[in-house]
C-alpha cells in the first residue's frame, strides 16, 4: 500500500520553491477563491514560529537538532488539524537553504514532512524573475543571490525532491511561471483534493459505460486489447517521454518512466498518477498535441489486429475496446487515422485533465464490468504482467508474444506463476510468426488469430467448456498459407467479412 492510500490520511499539499518564488502570494490568492470548508491554509514558517517560545526569531537561534524537532512538530500539527476537520491542507514550505558563499546546502525537510505530505507542487519560476522580486521585496529581508546561484539551487531542489517523493509515495509536480499565471496550481490542487483510487475506478467505469452506449450495445463478444506492445509493437508511453525529455534537454533523451516505475512506487495507482503529472511539464496544450502526433506517426498496429478491428466494425455482434496504460490522445490519433474512431472504444489517460489513469486493477475491473453488468463475453489480449489481472478474469485470455528483444522481460515468470498457481488458462499468439513463443504449447497453446476458425470462436455463444476444447484442437493443426486455405473456409457471414478484410485483392 502506497502512502496515498493509507487509511485515514488527509491530503497535505506542499507549495515549494526557493525563496522569492511567490509561494506566499499564491497561498493568499487561494484563500480568496477556495472553499474554506474543504481547505485549510498554512504558512510553514508561521507554524514553526508557533512551536517555539519567542517565535521565529527564537527559532533561528536554536541548534540544528532543535530546529528539526520544531519542524517535525509543526507539520504534525498541520496534519492533525486537517485530519480532525476532514480538510485538505495547503502548506508553503522550504526544502533547503543555500547561501551563495556556502559549498553545500542545508536540508530543511524532515522525515515527518516526507511521511505526511501527499503532494508537492514545485514553483519553477525563472531565476531572473526571482532575483528581481527579491531585490524589490519590501516585506521580507532577503539575501542577494546571483542568477547563476539561484539556478543551481533550483536544480538541486527539483532533483532531490523528485527522488525523495518517488521513494515516499508523494506526488510531485513542477509548474513554470506561465502555468502559474494560467491557474495551473489551482487546478492541480482541486484535482488532488478529489482524486483517489476509488474515484479513478469510478471514472474509468463511466468511460466504459459511454463506450458501450456508443459502440457495443449490440455486441455479444468484446475484444479488450492492451495497447503498447500488444496491439502495436511500440511502447508509445516511452516514445512520448523520450521525445519530451529530448525537447526539454536536447543533450539527453532519457525516459523518466524508467526511474519512476523502478522506484518503490512500482506500477501502482500513485506511479501512474505521477506519470500523468510528468505530462504536465509540457507547458502548453499545443506542445502536448505536437508530441502526441509525432508518437502516433511512429506507431504501427500489427496487421493481424488491424484486420480484427476492421472486422469488428463490420459485425454488430463483435466489439473492440483498447484499454491502455499509455496516452489517450496518442491512441485516439492512431485509431482516427485508421478510420475506426466510430467503432473502436479507447480507455486510457495521460494527462490530469483526462481524469483517469489505467492500472492493472482498472483493466480487470473493466473486463468484469463488461461481463457482469453488460453480459458480454470478453476476449482479453495482453503482453505483460500488468495485463495478468484482466487475463485471469476474462472469459478467454490471449497472451500476445512479440520479438524477444522488445517483449516484457518479467512476463515469463509472472505468466508461469499465474498458470500454475492462479488458475490462468490462456492461449498465445506469436507476432510475427517466426518469433520464439513463450513457455510451451502445453502450458500456453498456440493460437492463430488470422484464421476464420478464430472468428467463429469469437462469435460462438455455446457451451464454453466444449468450445474451448474444440478450439484447442484446431489451434494445434498444422499451419498452412492462409491464401491457399481460403477455399476451405466455411463461408458464413463472419468468414466472408474476414476474408474481405484480410485479402481484399482476392
Amino acid at each position: 500500500m502506497t502512502a496515498l492510500n493509507k487509511p485515514g490520511r488527509s491530503n497535505v499539499i506542499g507549495l515549494y520553491g526557493i525563496p522569492g518564488s511567490g509561494k506566499t502570494t499564491l497561498l493568499r490568492g487561494m484563500k480568496t477563491v477556495f472553499d474554506s470548508e474543504r481547505f485549510s491554509f498554512y504558512e510553514g514558517s508561521e507554524m514553526i514560529a508557533r512551536t517555539v517560545d519567542g517565535g521565529l526569531a527564537a527559532f533561528q537561534s536554536l541548534d540544528e537538532r532543535s530546529k528539526e524537532k520544531a519542524r517535525r512538530y509543526a507539520i504534525q500539527m498541520i496534519h492533525d488539524d486537517c485530519a480532525n476537520d476532514g480538510k485538505t491542507a495547503i502548506v508553503t514550505g522550504h526544502f533547503m537553504f543555500w547561501k551563495e558563499e556556502d559549498t553545500y546546502w542545508k536540508i530543511a525537510c524532515t522525515d515527518s514532512d516526507l511521511a505526511i505530505y501527499t503532494h508537492i507542487v514545485y514553483l519553477n519560476v525563472s531565476p531572473e524573475t526571482i532575483a528581481g522580486y527579491c531585490n524589490n521585496d519590501t516585506e521580507k529581508r532577503r539575501e542577494p543571490c546571483s542568477v547563476l546561484h539561484l539556478l543551481r539551487w533550483q536544480e538541486a531542489e527539483r532533483a532531490t525532491l523528485s527522488t525523495l517523493c518517488r521513494e515516499h509515495g508523494i506526488l510531485f509536480s513542477v509548474v513554470d511561471s506561465g502555468q502559474i499565471a494560467q491557474g495551473k496550481v489551482d487546478a492541480l490542487v482541486r484535482d488532488f483534493d478529489l482524486h483517489d483510487e476509488m474515484t479513478n475506478s469510478d471514472l474509468a467505469k463511466r468511460t466504459l459505460d459511454q463506450i458501450v452506449s456508443l459502440h457495443l450495445m449490440q455486441a455479444k463478444t468484446v475484444m479488450v486489447i492492451d495497447g503498447d506492445r500488444t496491439i502495436a509493437p511500440q511502447d508509445t508511453g516511452r516514445l512520448f517521454y523520450e521525445k519530451m525529455a529530448a525537447q526539454q534537454s536536447p543533450e539527453s533523451s532519457d525516459c523518466p518512466l524508467r526511474a519512476l516505475f523502478s522506484s518503490p512506487l512500482g506500477y501502482t495507482y500513485t506511479a501512474f498518477r505521477q506519470a500523468a503529472l510528468l505530462c504536465e511539464a509540457t507547458s502548453t496544450d499545443e506542445t502536448y498535441e505536437e508530441l502526441c502526433q509525432q508518437v502516433a506517426s511512429a506507431t504501427t498496429l500489427h496487421p493481424e489486429f488491424v484486420a480484427l478491428l476492421r472486422l469488428a466494425a463490420q459485425l454488430k455482434p463483435l466489439g473492440a475496446v483498447i484499454v491502455s496504460c499509455g496516452l489517450l490522445r496518442v491512441w485516439e490519433i492512431v485509431i482516427e487515422r485508421l478510420g475506426l474512431r466510430d467503432t473502436v472504444g479507447i480507455v486510457a489517460g495521460g494527462r490530469i485533465a483526462d481524469g483517469i489513469v489505467v492500472t492493472a486493477g482498472v483493466k480487470a475491473e473493466l473486463v468484469t464490468r463488461l461481463q457482469t453488468y453488460y453480459n458480454k463475453t470478453v476476449w482479453a489480449f495482453g503482453d505483460s504482467p500488468l495485463d495478468l489481472e484482466m487475463l485471469k478474469v476474462a472469459d478467454h485470455a490471449v497472451v500476445v508474444v512479440i520479438d524477444e528483444e522488445t517483449r516484457s522481460k518479467s512476463m515469463e515468470g509472472a505468466l508461469l506463476q499465474a498458470i500454475r498457481h492462479e488458475d490462468l488458462r490462456a492461449f498465445q499468439v506469436v507476432i510475427p510468426r517466426n518469433c520464439c513463443p513463450r513457455l510451451d504449447a502445453t502450458l500456453l497453446p498456440m493460437l492463430d488469430i488470422t484464421k476464420v476458425d478464430f472468428v467463429n470462436a469469437l462469435l460462438h455463444r455455446g457451451n464454453k467448456a466444449k468450445e474451448l476444447s474444440q478450439f484447442k484442437v484446431r489451434c494445434y493443426e498444422e499451419r498452412t498459407n492462409a491464401l491457399a486455405n481460403i477455399s476451405h473456409f466455411s463461408m458464413c457471414p463472419a468468414s466472408l467479412a474476414l476474408s474481405n478484410v484480410l485479402f481484399p485483392m482476392c
